[in-house]
């Protein structure tokens, strides 16, 4: 299982300092020990509360599904799923889904800032 947290750059490259430090606090994480855990285990776990938060099917062939949970300057988390077993990344009621995503066993969490990896990219 792995973990994607990824952030999008302003307008050329330019972080702030809160910027920069959101990024290091997500790049020091030890996201392989939540691997195996809850996503609610997780995110339970996070000094900084999310933005926004969608769920689908993964693209990526090795998984299910994926949980994004979007964070301030474009920074995004991405939990793997090997299966959903609560939620229904199709269905209609999205906050009823966000609880019982949370009740899903996270494979791999990757950390994004834009396109530019921060941890849990292979």
């Amino acid at each position: 299982m792995f973990l994607v947290i990824s952030t999008a750059y302003g307008q050329g490259n330019v972080t702030s300092n809160k910027e920069e430090e959101l990024i290091e606090y997500f790049a020091d994480l030890d996201l392989e020990s939540f691997e195996g855990k809850t996503a609610e285990s997780f995110l339970r776990s996070l000094k900084p509360a999310y933005k926004k938060f969608s769920m689908a099917p993964s693209r990526n062939h090795l998984y299910r599904g994926v949980l994004v949970f979007t964070y301030d300057y474009g920074i995004e988390v991405e939990i793997y799923l090997d299966e959903f077993r609560f939620a229904n990344p199709n269905g209609i009621c999205r906050k009823r889904n966000r609880g019982l995503a949370g009740k899903e066993i996270i494979s791999t969490i990757q950390v994004h800032n834009g396109i530019a990896c921060i941890q849990g990219c292979t």
